[in-house]
């Protein structure tokens, strides 16, 4: 039962993240009734509902486990997690969903820390960033670990592909710096137009992606 409900959870927690599709949804009908707005909090929403469907199909694995160690098959502990793929892939899962929860946490998010005897310094959001790049990963495996997971991911990865294609296209559009300033110290102030000359429209729910690497 709690692999049943991760089968659905896991991607059901993609849908939230989707921007293009929310920030679609948002101008139709549909963002009335929908809570496109608050896809962040449904997001970490759904995560601790999958934390907790976790705890449970572990737990009830393990027990099993121990059941077959002393009266079922008689294989080992061992041999039931660590030698057979289900066991490896499920525990591969759980340590890249525990790193991304873990990474996740806004008090990390807002960490800065810095090398010890060196000039080197990395920001929690940067590793938050890189971490749930992990996703990727957690699809494959999952691919591999329940036997019925791709029927549930075969929609959403749809929508993840029509996404993501949408936003390398969008990126594409190169625009100009016309101003930055700093009126206060935690704000910054900058005016950008597009190349091309397009004129811009602004409507309510856009948002702006702003890579500054320096």
């Amino acid at each position: 039962g709690h692999g049943r409900c991760l089968d659905l959870l896991c991607n059901l927690i993609f849908l939230p993240m989707l921007r293009n599709l929310s920030s679609w949804m948002r101008m139709t009908p549909m963002g009335r009734v929908l809570p496109v707005d608050d896809s962040l909090y449904f997001h970490k929403l759904i995560g601790a509902l999958i934390l907790f469907h976790c705890s449970g199909h572990i737990t009830f694995h393990y027990i099993d486990f121990y059941w077959h160690s002393m009266a079922g098959t008689g294989d080992s502990l061992l041999e039931q997690t660590l030698m057979k793929w289900n066991g490896i892939s499920g525990h591969l899962t759980l340590l890249c969903m525990v790193l991304m929860m873990a990474t996740g946490l806004e008090r990390f998010r807002r960490g800065h820390w810095g090398i010890p005897f060196t000039k080197f310094s990395f920001s929690g959001h940067s590793l938050f960033v890189r971490i749930h790049k992990l996703w990727l990963i957690v699809l494959i495996l999952l691919w591999s670990h329940s036997k019925r997971f791709w029927e549930y991911s075969l929609f959403p990865v749809v929508l993840i592909i029509f996404d993501k294609l949408i936003g390398r296209m969008r990126g594409l559009k190169q625009v100009e710096m016309v101003a930055a300033e700093m009126p206060a110290k935690d704000v910054l102030h900058i005016t950008m137009r597009p190349i091309d000359g397009r004129r811009f429209k602004f409507q309510a729910g856009q948002y702006l992606f702003l890579q500054c690497p320096q």
